[in-house]
């Protein structure tokens, strides 16, 4: 009789478990009633975003299908009392957290990649959960069969698990799995919100994006000097990164290199789980994987956009356990596919061969005598892998070597060129030692904090392995003796990658060769646990102080709207955070830093864009990338670029556009502005109790200044709220609003006294774009006590007609 015949016992409605499922079914039925429901009043009604709405309906449906199940579904099964249905309750819920996470990230990709509306992709995404849901609450939740688990249960149906799978091994695997979905959803959210940049992010989008529609070979859309084709391979060599290319054909979006990333770590999991159990029981190997999965640089470096070095955990945990089970060609082939990955690997695994002929002359059961080959066929791979990247890197950028803006700054003085090798630098450190010790002690606080913080994860055991420090010695060395920048030793980058898998390959290999009592592994315990525990806390802390917050709202919906109000195939710069949105466009690309924009513009012949897109209000991160891109095009904002578009600030201008500015989502109407005195700089006043005082001081001394902001053209009432207490005519207070120091004001306005806190006004006339605007306060006279709480612009005229060209936007 066939497999899947309605008559087959398997599936027959008699079977217990079947009749669970076909309820578990009907109360589901019923959740999904609620969960649409709530999803289309949250969205639909009230207004809310349809992840927020699908969150909500989640939750309501959960806790009533949770109180159905038990009552109904599972009522033959669990302990009764308050107690064990709460704790139901919460083991139900622990399983449905994963099944809300499958649930978003489904709905997220049918919605954002197949464009299918989203009360139908909910309905999907509702299905794509059932299988989970039933399958651990059964199991789970209920135990409905104590010798039932996933793994039996698979190899029953499918044979698709081999016996050998244990518990242990599945709870690993269950770790990575919600480890990949949750983080993949975290990211696409924090993309979402304008958190991810151009730099890194944005343009690998683009250089996948112009090398599919062959347009150009790895394109970034940013210009260094040197690099004419802004290739990739012009600044880095990988090849491995080829590796991602074939999928991102297949699914050209930003949302699959998210879903790439988090596979590829995820996948590092398992294997250095593979890798403990080669060394410790367990228990320790359980805790291990459990303190690399909550590290915080793997955190910090999972979440910093996209990077090659993604592959770097699982191939060189890889490479180690081939190295155990001498499985010589593949440890070879996974260490070429290591040097692949990025030019400074060579230096790393360059240090890492004398670790290991170290690890195989202290062996009992390998001889250096027999396995010497393997070391010199490495050391060929690491010269061979430097001469070819550095052939590589010439053929797109003028120099190679490390560029100087990453060298120390006491190194800087002796070097002429652009770039410079590593052999050039230890030659330099060795003509010149002074040089060693005003290096290292730069930022020494902060490198400390760094190496003790990096070790904490492995209570320092690392230290004691030969393998690792070998390893990790190099680029410690680059770190403290000639790096440059802070970012090769703090959390927030992806350079961790580099070093942790063999600070983890070092700390089994130390336990391992430990030996306990019951005292020391009860100690061992206790120091897990705090370092699990520490783990947490500093990876909470990081994404705190990086604001990686997803924030969704109605501006980042204005700013999706600004973006595809410009035509796709139009030329476009932008600023660091809106570029990865547009970076899969070939023609799109964004400043990081004016000064080296402009100088790259300067040198060669750039062709104009058509549009300047910016926003001067997104605040997700604290950097202000658009202040660059305005501070590039200062002198054609206005002029050769007319204001095409504004709103909320939100910027688009198009060259040679001279009509009438529009809204994005809503009518152009002036923008109204308040500033309160801690949105404003202080000068020689005192800024306390909300308002910026000064008593005393000299003539036209500034008490306070700023906001830097931008306004279009337009007739503006500046009021300032001010209190002015002056003995005499010729003291008291200057109001002026001013674009550049060095020119007169725009308008102006003096008070000598004020009869206690008064709002004075004076109008504002800008007959093109004006930036950098201050509304600043400045001392007439020498005595009297002057006080802001406020500053605020409010438009007079509506509308402008038309976008002047080549006029002067000062105003007397």
């Amino acid at each position: 009789m066939s497999r899947f015949s309605l008559t087959d016992s398997t599936w027959s409605l008699d079977t217990a478990k079947n009749r669970r499922f076909i309820k578990y079914l009907l109360v589901g039925a019923a959740g999904v009633g609620i969960n649409q429901g709530i999803l289309y009043l949250a969205t639909g009604i009230i207004g809310l975003a349809y992840l927020i709405g699908a969150f909500l309906g989640q939750a309501v449906s959960l806790t009533v299908n949770y109180a159905l199940n038990d009552a109904w579904t599972w009522n033959e099964y669990g302990s009764s009392g308050w107690k064990a249905w709460v704790w139901r309750g919460l083991k139900y819920g622990g399983t449905r957290v994963v099944g809300i996470v499958i649930h978003l990230i489904t709905l997220i990709a049918l919605v954002e990649l197949f464009q299918i509306h989203y009360l139908i992709a909910n309905l999907f995404a509702i299905g794509a959960g059932i299988a989970w849901g039933f399958g651990a609450s059964d199991v789970l939740v209920w135990k409905t069969d104590h010798s039932y688990t996933l793994t039996t249960h698979l190899r029953d149906r499918w044979s698709i698990v081999d016996e050998t799978v244990s518990r242990d091994t599945q709870h690993i695997l269950a770790l990575a799995l919600v480890l990949f979905i949750g983080l993949t959803v975290y990211m696409i959210l924090l993309y979402r919100s304008f958190w991810m940049t151009g730099g890194d992010f944005g343009s690998y989008v683009h250089a996948f994006e112009t090398t599919r529609e062959g347009i150009s070979f790895m394109h970034t859309g940013r210009y260094r000097i040197g690099n004419l084709t802004s290739a990739y391979w012009g600044e880095h060599f990988t090849v491995t990164l080829f590796a991602v290319y074939p999928i991102y054909w297949l699914f050209p979006a930003q949302e699959t290199l998210f879903i790439i990333k988090s596979a590829s770590l995820a996948l590092s999991i398992p294997i250095l789980w593979i890798v403990a159990r080669e060394h410790l029981s367990v228990r320790l190997a359980k805790f291990t994987v459990l303190a690399y999965a909550l590290n915080p640089f793997l955190y910090s470096a999972w979440l910093f956009d996209f990077q090659e070095q993604i592959f770097l955990p699982t191939l060189i945990l890889g490479a180690y356990y081939l190295y155990l089970k001498q499985r010589h060609k593949l440890f070879l082939l996974a260490i070429a596919a290591i040097l692949l990955t990025n030019e400074f690997l060579v230096f790393i695994i360059g240090g890492s061969i004398f670790g290991f002929i170290a690890a195989t002359s202290r062996s009992s059961t390998r001889s250096l005598r027999d396995e010497w080959y393997i070391f010199v066929a490495m050391a060929a791979m690491v010269v061979g892998t430097h001469l070819l990247s550095g052939y590589v890197i010439s053929q797109y950028n003028q120099f190679t070597g490390i560029p100087v803006t990453a060298i120390a700054e006491p190194f800087r003085p002796f070097i002429e060129t652009q770039r410079v090798s590593t052999g050039e630098l230890v030659s330099l450190m060795l003509s010149h030692p002074l040089l060693i010790w005003e290096s290292i002690t730069m930022d020494m606080m902060q490198k400390s904090i760094f190496l003790v913080m990096f070790f904490v994860p492995v209570a320092f055991m690392s230290l004691f392995d030969e393998l690792t420090i070998t390893s990790i010695a190099p680029f410690i060395g680059f770190a403290w003796l000639f790096s440059g920048s802070e970012v090769y030793y703090m959390f927030g980058a992806h350079y961790p990658l580099y070093l942790l898998p063999f600070l983890y390959i070092g700390a089994v290999r130390v336990i391992g060769r430990l030996s306990f009592t019951t005292e020391s592994r009860t100690l061992m315990k206790r120091i897990f646990i705090a370092i699990l525990v520490l783990n947490v806390i500093a990876g909470l802390s990081t994404g705190i102080e990086r604001q990686a917050v997803p924030q969704e709202n109605d501006h980042t919906d204005t700013v999706n709207a600004a973006i595809e109000s410009i035509p796709e195939d139009a030329s476009l710069v932008t600023q660091n955070e809106i570029y990865p949105h547009v970076a899969d466009r070939p023609t799109a690309l964004f400043i990081g830093s004016s000064k080296k924009y402009q100088k790259y513009t300067t040198l060669y012949d750039v062709k104009k864009p058509e549009y300047i897109m910016f926003d001067t209000k997104i605040n997700i991160r604290p950097e202000n990338w658009a202040k660059e891109v305005q501070q590039a095009y200062q002198d054609q904002l206005g002029d050769e670029y007319g204001l095409y578009r504004y709103q909320d600030g939100i910027w688009i201008f198009k060259k040679g556009y001279e009509g009438k500015p529009q809204g994005i989502t809503h009518k152009y109407r002036l923008p109204h502005k308040s500033y309160s005195a801690t949105e404003l700089s202080v000068g020689s006043g005192v800024l306390y109790d909300n308002k910026i005082e000064s008593t005393h001081g000299r003539e036209n001394e500034i008490i306070w200044f700023g906001p830097y902001e931008s306004l279009p053209p337009g007739t503006y009432n500046v009021t300032y709220r001010v209190n002015v207490d002056s003995q005499s005519e010729d003291s008291g207070l200057r109001l002026e609003a001013v674009k550049d120091p060095n020119l007169d004001p725009l308008a102006k306005t003096n008070i000598s006294h004020t009869d206690g806190w008064e709002s004075i006004t004076f109008t504002l006339t800008l007959e093109n774009y004006t930036s950098n605007l201050e509304f600043r306060g400045m001392r007439k006279g020498n005595s009297g006590t002057i006080a802001v709480r406020n500053v605020t612009v409010e438009p007079i005229t509506k509308t402008v007609p038309t976008n002047p060209a080549n006029t002067n936007n000062t105003q007397r």
